[in-house]
């Protein structure tokens, strides 16, 4: 092989090299750029749905805060018509749609006796106060909360 067509085929095969390490080298740094990116953008929307659900958890609580408050107001002043408590519950449920619903429960003969409340109003069978509100349409609807026995509940109250 001639002189000239090895100095040739040396210089293309250093050129080929340097250009395949070149592309390599520009393809990982492309790479890393677009994950810095993408990492960056993942974080920024996640930080923008806590902020969300945070502000919505905020409210929620808020709100609970103050039906808990209008209720204790209520066994304060001696109240015992339970109509009135279900009226303060009715009314949060009614002024935030954006809440699936709102519930209360009180222990057993506060705000009146359970057995004068049997299966009146916005009480179980046993006279407990136990309401859930929930939009139903247009309205607002209610049905007791399931309460004691098997429904669960003991795991997380009693």
């Amino acid at each position: 092989m001639s002189l000239r067509n090895r100095i040739f085929l040396s210089a293309s095969a250093i050129f080929l090299v340097g250009f395949i390490i070149l592309l390599t080298v520009v393809s990982m740094m492309m790479r890393s750029a677009a994950e810095d990116t993408g990492r960056e953008q993942v974080a920024d929307v996640t930080l923008a749905i806590a902020t969300e659900v945070s502000k919505t958890v905020a409210e929620a609580q808020l709100t609970a805060r103050t039906a808990a408050d209008a209720l204790e107001g209520l066994v304060q002043s001696g109240i015992t018509d339970r109509n009135a408590y279900g009226a303060v519950m009715q009314q949060v449920a009614s002024q935030n749609k954006q809440f699936v619903g709102a519930g209360a429960v009180l222990e057993p003969d506060v705000g009146g006796l359970d057995a004068d409340n049997r299966g009146t109003g916005f009480n179980d069978p046993n006279g407990r106060f136990i309401p859930y509100f929930y939009h139903k349409g247009s309205s607002v609807a209610f049905d007791p909360l399931m309460f004691g026995g098997d429904s669960g509940s003991e795991e997380w109250y009693d």
